[in-house]
């Protein structure tokens, strides 16, 4: 016993079947999104002239690292947020992406960040063989 498929049925069986062998021998696309491998040091603070410097002094930091721990603990007894840093400005790093990398920093780092010789070495400290990011 057979069944009848009509002619426009038919054209989009075969026009299915032609976009699934199509899309097989297709290689895959490459992601939209480029990863940076971290740098194997981080740069010194410096002025703007120097290359291998960051443009920013210690009060640079500071400031972004009290600013940080408001926006973490706002209730903290002591803590009054400021304007955004002039660290992420210059960076161009929103106030929302800088709270959402700090209060998500073990996803992406794990327990430590560095050097790739001071996590070996923290590691090593720890009883470990390895920590994530220096392999």
């Amino acid at each position: 016993m057979g069944f009848y498929i009509d002619s426009r049925t038919y054209k989009k069986y075969q026009s299915f079947q032609k976009q699934c062998h199509s899309k097989k021998s297709k290689p895959n696309k490459k992601p939209e999104f480029i990863v940076l491998q971290q740098p194997k040091s981080l740069l010194d603070f410096g002025c703007s002239a120097d290359k291998n410097t960051i443009p920013f002094i210690l009060f640079d930091y500071l400031e972004l690292a009290d600013f940080s721990s408001c926006l973490l603990v706002p209730n903290k007894r002591g803590s009054v947020l400021k304007e955004k840093p002039k660290i992420l400005d210059v960076l161009n790093i929103e106030v929302d992406s800088w709270l959402n990398t700090i209060q998500h920093f073990r996803r992406q780092y794990a327990n430590f960040a560095g050097s790739r010789l001071s996590l070996a070495k923290c590691a090593h400290s720890h009883n470990h063989s390895w920590y994530k990011g220096c392999g």
